[in-house]
């Protein structure tokens, strides 16, 4: 599986509209995702701190998403640089133009860059 940056961005925009202690599974059903795909893809920003989570653990190794509490600090700074559509969307231009893939570090600084320089701070 590959990583998908839209369905992280769509995970992070839904967690923050989720009030606490209201998860279900239809809280993160999304069009052209099954839900194997968005277990992984939450298990991943899990593991890179973003979000609170629990996780049904399967014996062949693979992951059931169970609860979503919410967005850890970093989840919510890595939301707020590629929450506007304009920020994203460049962001994605940009990185697909030079490299294709890169590290969620990457991605949060190259539209952070992008919303300094429409700000006019670069």
């Amino acid at each position: 599986m590959r990583r998908d940056l839209d369905l992280f961005r769509e995970i992070l925009l839904r967690t923050e509209e989720i009030p606490p202690n209201s998860f279900n599974q239809d809280s993160l059903e999304f069009a052209g995702y099954d839900q194997d795909t968005v277990s992984e893809h939450a298990f991943l920003m899990y593991e890179a701190g973003l979000i609170s989570a629990s996780f049904i653990n399967y014996a062949d190794g693979g992951k059931e998403l169970y609860k979503l509490t919410r967005l850890l600090n970093p989840g919510h700074d890595m939301l707020a640089s590629i929450r506007s559509d304009t920020v994203w969307n460049r962001t994605k231009e940009r990185i697909g133009k030079t490299v294709g893939s890169t590290t969620l570090e990457i991605v949060k600084g190259v539209a952070e860059g992008i919303t300094r320089g429409m700000l006019g701070l670069e």
